[in-house]
């Protein structure tokens, strides 16, 4: 157990070095006084994005600070849920990771089945977009002639939502199990468009 314990206690020390508790604190401030400034209101789409990264950094840093309170109280066990969160969050510190992403489905080969391949991507990626707590915007979509969708595209936003759908972007396909039907392979084709801060 106290290995563990020790192990725990290395893992935190590589943490706090990486993650700059001070220097986030200093950046919190100044992203406040921005909101002292009465033209700061007068741009609303900027407004938005400063505050949305003023509550981000909030809720991080006082994240990062209960992980060192229980560590400090040896409460181990509840500190290494918020150990493995901000070891993924230093996985996740790509320049665009802690931003927005636009995200988009086309069917590729395979025509009805394809289409209603895209329909099934398109409603689990938007049950995991809930559970993330994130949220999204339907920008464009295509139906299919018959069934499904040929194309969907939407812009996503979250903490870490590019981050964590990079990964997801290229070819992903359907494949019927072989003892109930021919092998019939579905091509679809998950493409970023860009992403945004």
């Amino acid at each position: 157990m106290e290995e563990n314990d020790a192990q725990l206690q290395v893992r935190v020390n590589f943490l706090t070095d990486k993650f700059g508790l001070e220097t986030k604190k200093i950046h919190l401030l100044d992203l406040e006084k921005q909101t002292y400034d009465q033209k700061f209101w007068e741009n609303q789409q900027n407004s938005v994005v400063v505050l949305r990264q003023i509550a981000n950094l909030k809720k991080m840093i006082e994240e990062f600070e209960m992980m060192l309170y229980l560590i400090e109280e040896k409460q181990f066990i509840e500190a290494e849920k918020l150990v493995r969160q901000f070891e993924i969050a230093i996985f996740l510190s790509g320049e665009y990771d802690s931003g927005d992403a636009i995200f988009s489905i086309h069917a590729g080969q395979g025509g009805t089945e394809a289409m209603d391949w895209s329909q099934m991507l398109f409603r689990m990626y938007c049950r995991y977009v809930e559970k993330k707590h994130w949220h999204f915007d339907e920008v464009d979509r295509i139906m299919g002639e018959e069934a499904g969708i040929k194309s969907v595209t939407m812009n996503i936003s979250g903490s870490f939502a590019f981050g964590y759908l990079k990964s997801e972007a290229g070819v992903h396909r359907l494949v019927r199990h072989p003892h109930l039907m021919q092998i019939n392979s579905v091509k679809l084709l998950l493409l970023w468009l860009r992403c945004s801060r």
